[in-house]
C-alpha cells in the first residue's frame, strides 16, 4: 500500500527546530564520542539509504511477511487485543474467559482482513516502544521530542524506527534490542531515566510499552505497526510507506547498533525488584488507630534502605502493593 496524500500532509509541518536541536546527531543518532558501539557517528540508520547494497539482507519477498509477523511472536504473548467498531479495544479470550496466546495465524488473518490487532507483553521483550500522542507536549509538532531521545541515549537506546501509529497522527518510536530482556526491568529502567530527565511518563503524553505495571496486573496493549493509517516515517517525519521489507531492514540495523554496554549498566545501576521480593512483607504492622503517618514513614525507610527503591514512583508502587496487606497486630520479624 502506498502513502496517500492525507497521510503525507500531516507530517509535513516544519520541524527545523527539532532538527537544529539534534543536528549533531546526524539523523537521530548520538553525537557523543564514546567507545560504545551504539554511538558510531559514521552509522546513520535513520537516513533510509535506498541503495540495496548498503542495507542488511532480508528474506525474499515470499518470506518478508512471515518474518515481519514473527517480530511480534519472538517472545510468548497472551491476550491479544482487537480494535472493534463502536466498542474500542477488546481483549481476546476464550469463551470460558481464559487467556489465549497470540499466534502467527491470528496476526496474518487480521492484517489480511484489515482488522486492527495488538498485543501485550509477556515476561521478556526484544524491543521498547514509546507512544507519543498527536497532542503531546513531546510530539515533534510541539518541538518536544529531543528530551526523550536524549534521555534514552544516556542508557544506550540510541537507534529507533519512527512510525505513525494511526490516522490520529500519533507517533510510535520502536527501539529494537539485540537480545531479549526482562520486560518489567526494561520498563522500570526506562521509566526512571525519563522521569529523571523531567519527562512525565503517562498516557496521552509519553507512554512506555512495556509499561511499569503493578504486581499481578498485565502490561498495556500495543497496536501493531503498518496497519490502517500506520506508516514508516523518515528523519523529517514524512511518510515513506508501509513496506514491511523496509521496516525489517531498519529494525535489524537498529537492533544491531544499540549500545548494549550502556544499557547493561543502566539495568545494573537500578536495583531490580522481583515479584518474589514484592511479596516479602517488612516487619511493620498496623497496631493501633491513627498511625498512618508512622506506618508510611516506616515503609518509606524500609523501601529505601532494604528494598533499594530510590525514586518516588518505585516507592509508591511498592507501598501501594504492601500497605493494605500488612498484618494487624504485632509486627512480624
Amino acid at each position: 500500500m502506498s502513502c496517500g496524500a492525507p497521510y503525507v500532509v500531516f507530517m509535513v509541518p516544519d520541524f527545523s527546530k527539532l532538527r537544529l536541536h539534534s543536528c549533531d546527531r546526524t539523523a537521530q543518532q548520538s553525537s557523543k564520542p564514546a567507545p560504545h558501539k551504539g554511538f558510531d557517528s559514521k552509522k546513520s540508520f535513520q537516513q533510509f539509504n535506498t541503495d540495496p547494497s548498503q542495507a542488511p539482507k532480508t528474506p525474499d519477498s515470499c518470506g518478508v511477511d512471515h518474518t515481519f509477523f514473527h517480530l511480534w511472536l519472538a517472545q510468548p504473548s497472551w491476550c491479544p487485543i482487537i480494535l472493534t467498531d463502536g466498542r474500542g479495544w477488546r481483549t481476546v479470550k476464550s469463551p470460558s474467559g481464559k487467556k489465549v496466546p497470540l499466534t502467527l495465524g491470528s496476526i496474518e488473518s487480521h492484517y489480511q482482513r484489515g482488522v486492527v490487532i495488538g498485543k501485550r507483553f509477556g515476561k521478556l521483550t526484544t524491543y521498547l516502544m514509546v507512544d507519543i500522542d498527536a497532542g503531546s507536549v513531546h510530539h515533534p509538532n510541539n518541538d518536544g521530542l529531543g528530551l526523550i531521545l536524549a534521555a534514552l541515549e544516556e542508557i544506550g537506546l540510541c537507534r529507533f524506527l519512527t512510525v505513525r501509529s494511526s490516522d490520529s497522527g500519533g507517533l510510535h518510536l520502536y527501539f529494537p534490542l539485540p537480545t531479549a530482556v526482562n520486560a518489567w526491568a526494561l520498563a522500570r529502567t526506562v521509566h526512571a531515566a525519563l522521569s529523571g530527565a523531567g519527562v512525565h511518563v503517562r498516557n496521552g503524553q509519553c507512554e512506555l510499552l512495556p509499561n511499569k505495571k503493578m504486581l499481578g496486573s498485565e502490561h498495556h496493549g500495543l497496536r501493531l505497526p503498518l496497519q490502517a493509517g500506520s506508516f514508516l516515517l523518515d528523519e523529517d517525519f514524512r511518510c515513506i510507506g508501509n513496506d514491511r521489507a523496509l521496516f525489517l531492514r531498519h529494525w535489524q540495523l537498529c537492533a544491531a547498533n544499540q549500545d548494549e554496554a550502556l544499557l547493561t549498566l543502566a539495568f545494573e545501576d537500578r536495583p531490580r525488584v522481583t515479584a518474589g521480593q514484592l511479596r516479602v512483607f517488612p516487619p511493620i504492622a498496623w497496631t493501633a488507630p491513627g498511625q498512618s503517618n508512622d506506618v508510611l514513614r516506616q515503609l518509606v525507610n524500609y523501601g529505601d534502605r532494604v528494598m533499594g527503591l530510590k525514586t518516588i514512583p518505585e516507592l509508591g508502587d511498592w507501598m501501594t502493593e504492601i500497605a493494605p496487606r500488612l498484618q494487624i497486630g504485632r509486627a512480624h520479624v
